[in-house]
């Protein structure tokens, strides 16, 4: 993870950036059964701590992401153990798409897509609830902090506080995380507040 943040950006509500990996074109079965789980994190968070009743919208992209990984995989890189390696679409629509497969296929296919998802979901409530003292540290952490970089996350989850230096100005605080040239400027030149003359200052006279 490179950070996490609870700032709105676009139409989320937060966000957790992975690391910049190199140019990745083919994925591996672990790597996507994992990545769905990561999608799942939110939704089962909120199904944990806030109820069953209680859960929200708010992991709808994440849940796109999901089923779009499970799709690609089953239905383009057959990696689905039950439907075999066969290509039931195309990166183009080339093939006709779904309107060449029997209603059967359609069927089984949506089974496996769905199969995958649950279980993505259910692994994810399982290590959230395994580390679910580790989950709120994190989460009252972006709370006061906003944004937490990858290296801070690592400190929360291993029982350690994390600490930040404040500067001069109160909106800016130093951490591990990327800073901007303006703030790099503040860093280097600091505000200082003027030092108290000595001199008392005059007393004024009244004429009689």
């Amino acid at each position: 993870i490179h950070k996490a943040t609870i700032i709105p950006r676009g139409g989320a509500l937060g966000m957790v950036q992975p690391i910049a990996e190199n140019d990745k074109v083919s994925q591996t079965y672990e790597y996507i059964r994992s990545d769905m789980i990561i999608c799942m994190g939110g939704r089962a968070a909120e199904e944990i701590f806030n109820g069953l009743n209680k859960v929200t919208t708010g992991a709808i992209s994440d849940i796109q992401q999901a089923t779009h990984l499970a799709t690609q995989a089953i239905k383009l890189g057959g990696l689905s153990k039950k439907l075999g390696m066969v290509a039931y679409t195309s990166l183009n629509g080339s093939y006709g798409d779904d309107f060449r497969l029997s209603d059967e296929t359609k069927r089984k296919i949506d089974e496996e897509i769905k199969t995958w998802i649950d279980e993505a979901y259910a692994e994810a409530k399982k290590i959230i609830t395994k580390f679910k003292k580790e989950t709120e540290a994190i989460a009252q952490a972006l709370v006061e902090f906003e944004t937490l970089s990858g290296d801070e996350i690592k400190q929360i989850v291993a029982g350690k506080k994390i600490t930040r230096v404040k500067l001069n100005t109160p909106t800016l605080m130093k951490s591990s995380l990327p800073i901007t040239k303006q703030e790099e400027k503040i860093q280097e030149n600091p505000v200082r507040k003027p030092k108290k003359s000595g001199a008392k200052p005059a007393k004024k006279t009244t004429k009689k």
